[in-house]
């Protein structure tokens, strides 16, 4: 797949350490994946693009705000317990780790883009 028809990925990670492994794993499935460390940047570059998903850090985002993005598949990756991800962000898809980037590589929402299997799983 080309990198003009491969889907965006956005990765917002305040830790540059669980960005870059992100972005790899998000990268070997066959996204373009773009990486923002703050709050600012993510606010700034969401309506540039248009976005197949989004990976984001619990500390850049709020959760009513994150209802409102145009991204189809949005996954909370975060190291807050379970019962605060679930009271803070009700049905919102979340990956809880302790080693960061554990519960990426086999998460369905992250999984091999459409034009390269089958359908997507969607949220």
């Amino acid at each position: 797949m080309s990198l003009a028809s491969a889907p965006n990925a956005l990765v917002a990670d305040d830790e540059g350490l669980v960005s870059i492994l992100i972005e790899d794993i998000l990268a070997s499935r066959g996204y373009h994946v773009t990486v923002v460390n703050t709050r600012a940047q993510l606010l700034d570059i969401l309506p540039r693009r248009r976005w197949s998903l989004a990976v984001t850090d619990t500390d850049l985002a709020f959760a009513d705000e994150i209802r409102s993005w145009q991204v189809p598949r949005v996954v909370l990756c975060s190291g807050m317990p379970e019962h605060s991800l679930r009271q803070h962000f009700p049905g919102l898809p979340y990956i809880r780790q302790t080693i960061p980037g554990s519960g990426l590589r086999s998460h369905p929402c992250v999984a091999a883009p459409e034009s390269s299997r089958g359908s997507r799983p969607g949220i």
